[in-house]
Formats: C-alpha cells, sequence, structure tokens
C-alpha cells in the first residue's frame, strides 16, 4: 500500500510543470528609464534593483498584476504593464540614434505631436527608420512601430549627447549641493540648479550649481 501510495505520490509531482516550463523571454517597456524589481508582488514591496528600460528579462510567473521574472541572478515582481515581447535589434545602415532631447522623445501612434503616445525612446537609443511623413520619422523599437519627430534622430555620427536632468542634479549633490535644491534654469550648454523662492526669483545668498550637460563638469557660483 505504502508503494502505491508512494507511486501516486510521484506520478503526481511529474504532473505540475516547473516554473521554467512557462519560463518566456521578455523586455522592459512603457517607462522612462528603468522599473522597479520587487520582492513581492505590490507596489510597496521591497525593491529588489532596478531594471533599464529595453532590458531582457526571464518571466517565470504571474500574480496581481505581476510578472515573476529573474534578472541578473535575481528573481522578483514586475509590473506587467511593463514587460512586452521583443528582441534587441543589430544595428544597420536604417537605424537612427535618439539625440537632441533632454531625456527622452515621444514614441507617437501618427505622424502628430498630438497623437497618443505609445511609450517613450531614451535619449542614445537606436530605432530602425521604414519611412517618413509631415516632419516625423515613421520607426520600429523592439516590437512596437510608430512614429519621432524627425529633429530628434539622427545617425549618431558626431553627436553629443547630453546628460539628463536627474544625472546632472546627483552630480551636483556630489560636489556639496543639498539634495532639496531643484533645477531653475537650463540652455543648451548647462543646468542651474539652485532655490526659488514663492515667486519664483532666484533665492540670494544661496550658490547656484552649474553642470555641464555633456562633460558633468559642476561649477558653483
Amino acid at each position: 500500500m505504502k508503494k502505491k501510495l508512494f507511486v501516486c505520490a510521484l506520478a503526481a509531482l511529474m504532473l505540475v510543470p516547473s516554473a521554467s516550463a512557462f519560463a518566456e523571454q521578455m523586455i522592459v517597456l512603457n517607462c522612462n528609464d528603468w522599473v522597479s524589481l520587487r520582492a513581492q508582488p505590490s507596489t510597496s514591496a521591497e525593491r529588489l534593483s532596478t531594471v533599464p528600460l529595453g532590458s531582457p528579462v526571464e518571466s517565470i510567473g504571474w500574480s496581481n498584476g505581476f510578472n515573476q521574472v529573474v534578472y541578473n541572478g535575481m528573481t522578483g515582481w514586475i509590473l506587467t504593464e511593463y514587460l512586452g515581447y521583443g528582441v534587441p535589434f543589430t544595428k544597420t545602415d536604417n537605424f537612427l540614434q535618439v539625440s537632441n532631447c533632454n531625456e527622452w522623445v515621444s514614441l507617437r501612434s501618427y505622424p502628430d505631436t498630438s497623437a497618443p503616445a505609445i511609450t517613450t525612446v531614451p535619449l542614445g537609443e537606436w530605432v530602425e527608420s521604414i519611412g517618413w511623413e509631415n516632419g516625423f520619422n515613421q520607426v520600429v523599437y523592439y516590437d512596437m512601430t510608430g512614429w519621432i519627430l524627425s529633429e530628434y534622430l539622427s545617425d549618431g555620427s558626431n553627436q553629443k549627447t547630453a546628460i539628463s536632468e536627474s544625472r546632472a542634479h546627483d552630480l551636483a549633490v556630489a560636489a556639496g549641493m543639498e539634495s532639496d535644491c531643484w533645477l531653475i534654469a537650463s540652455d543648451s550648454e548647462n543646468y542651474y540648479f539652485g532655490y526659488t523662492d514663492s515667486m519664483g526669483f532666484v533665492t540670494t545668498g544661496v550658490a547656484i550649481y552649474r553642470v555641464n550637460k555633456y562633460s558633468g563638469a559642476v561649477n558653483i557660483e
């Protein structure tokens, strides 16, 4: 009898597929820069790490609107709305680079600035150009097809890439700026961080931190 029960239990276990049987490759989409990899399927759960936009992850399960994934050896949970299907591309002559913006550009559903945004494409990313209309390029970004204003695309040659505002803020804090300072001005070459009063005037007697958009050099004024 015991032997029979053991055989039945073993057979039952063999019928239960392992997590790896459902594993599938997905990529991070529909976010600005990154998404949180959390310890549990909840937005209040501990953040184990961040996963950059476009990164591949292995999905091994689903619960409560989250996918359980494996990323760089870590297992955690990412909101399903930030995951999709696609494969990294190989750059060819048809590819253009996102440029001339601060952090990202909109991938729109049709060639008009009023069109709904499908997702955002970060500065420096490459997209495949497949057409042109009304000042926009039609492009493929991973598994999504949409439109990006042509002025924000280049062939990548001799292209200066600006650091993001958040990165510039971190550099200023590292140079001694208080972390609660904010961006008070920006031009073609620099970000300026400091304080303003309730009327929007720059607070006198407080240092202004100027961060070069391209070199990341910090100067205190």
